[in-house]
């Protein structure tokens, strides 16, 4: 598994619910995979990496309304996977985002690091690629740090990070860092999200994975008023041979993971006064290996990791019980020859649209493209059209909503997109933001004031 292929298997769950109103989804806020789920206070995870100011001169969003503060993980390592050690600590950036773009407020160190031995392999996130999740309830950013996931170097150990936001100014400051049980075995904590239930807060997370294997547990810690974070649990039920990169959070007692390994559909039952995970059923797959999620209602869409051609899988969900029923349409194919991945997925329900997120798997280069598919009658899906980004040569991390619009975050160029939604699709993308290091990757969550 190459640098490139590993960044872009941990793009999506990426794609957030977040007060989803503008989008057509039913409320809930989540930066990874969307849900059908009814959650006013449910919060997720998100992507991180945003730079300095860089707003495309008279360039305007109508698609923002009000203020938006995306919080956001840069990626410091130059360049890795070649042979070369990089053991450098991130930062996180807080950005203002309004109708006329983006402002930069606060640039703060974090303990989030990426290291790569000197044979070139990772032993973390790309360029500190970590998920982020925001709980509008308490207030509070939580960084999953996967640290050196067991590497030569264990000056970074994985663990959890929660961060108070003052509502004065946006700003972060650090409460908890929670060490993760699976660091010692090879395992950090990557993807993340948060969930409010009625007896509390519940941080859920998956492992992260070294160069040949991938996290075979879910994770969750209690998040309490001043954003403090408790003990880790791991989840039960499971044969062990699971691997998890991504998940989203389906309703306050249900979360709905995809296995790369078993290639199947996990779901497992939240306790929402203990925390405890337990497997429910793991539902057969497409056919193919699933890694980004959208849930919606009771549409399941998943990214797939492999191509070409760009593929987007489609299903009827049942979230009680973990059944899917795959549409016999599914996967979704991008028959143009410029489609290579499609890993993040969004769902625009008021258009009917599904959106993957392109990627090229080669030598850093991407092909700045966004593949869409018309969802209908039922689960049916069927290729329409392919959406062109602002900036060339583009790979991209991830999709969530911003206003009315579509936000995308992408690797290694530092640049964030916001498109408008319509009936055929994401169109007219334009530069929102630029991160100050262009060579990190970057994870950004978004939160509405």
């Amino acid at each position: 598994m190459n640098m490139f292929r590993r960044l872009s298997s941990r793009l999506t769950v990426a794609v957030a619910v977040a007060a989803l109103g503008g989008m057509g989804l039913t409320s809930g806020h989540t930066t990874q995979a969307s849900t059908s789920l009814d959650l006013a206070s449910l919060v997720v995870a998100g992507n991180p990496h945003p730079v300095h100011v860089s707003v495309v001169p008279g360039s305007t969003f109508p698609e923002v309304s009000g203020t938006t503060y995306a919080y956001a993980e840069e990626g410091m390592c130059p360049g890795a996977g070649g042979g070369a050690v990089c053991d450098t600590t991130d930062n996180i950036e807080v950005w203002k985002i309004s109708g006329s773009g983006g402002t930069l407020i606060q640039t703060l160190p974090t303990t989030n690091q990426y290291y790569s031995d000197t044979t070139g392999h990772p032993h973390a996130a790309f360029f500190g690629s970590n998920w982020l999740a925001y709980d509008k309830k308490l207030d509070c950013v939580i960084v999953a740090n996967e640290g050196n996931s067991g590497g030569a170097d264990t000056t970074f150990a994985g663990s959890w990070e929660s961060y108070a936001v003052d509502k004065s100014t946006e700003k972060l400051t650090l409460v908890s860092n929670v060490p993760d049980p699976n660091d010692g075995s090879g395992h950090g904590p990557s993807s993340v999200q948060v969930v409010d239930t009625k007896s509390g807060a519940w941080v859920i997370g998956s492992d992260s994975f070294p160069p040949s294997t991938y996290g075979n547990t879910l994770e969750s810690l209690p998040l309490s008023s001043g954003c403090k974070l408790g003990n880790v649990k791991q989840s039960t039920g499971g044969s062990g041979s699971e691997g998890y990169l991504n998940f989203t959070i389906v309703s306050p007692t249900r979360v709905v993971a995809n296995d790369v390994l078993l290639t199947t559909e996990d779901t497992y039952a939240l306790n929402d006064s203990t925390g405890a995970l337990t497997l429910v059923k793991e539902a057969a797959g497409d056919g193919v290996t699933p890694d980004g999620i959208f849930v919606s209602g009771s549409n399941l869409f998943t990214g797939v990791l492999g191509g070409p051609p760009a593929e987007v899988t489609s299903g009827k969900y049942t979230s009680a019980s973990g059944n899917v029923t795959w549409d016999p349409t599914s996967p979704g194919k991008d028959s143009s020859s410029n489609a290579t991945y499609a890993v993040p997925v969004w769902y625009d329900k008021s258009n009917h649209i599904v959106t993957g997120g392109d990627e090229r798997n080669s030598a850093g280069t991407g092909n700045s493209l966004l593949s869409n598919f018309k969802i209908g009658p039922g689960t049916k899906i069927t290729f329409a059209n392919e959406t062109s980004l602002a900036v060339p040569s583009q790979l991209t991390n991830d999709l969530q909503p911003l206003g009315t619009g579509l936000f995308l975050t992408t690797i290694y160029n530092g640049d964030n997109e916001l498109c408008s939604e319509g009936a055929s699709g994401p169109t007219n993308c334009k530069t929102v933001f630029t991160m100050t290091n262009p060579n990190g990757s970057e994870e950004v969550i978004l939160a509405s004031s």
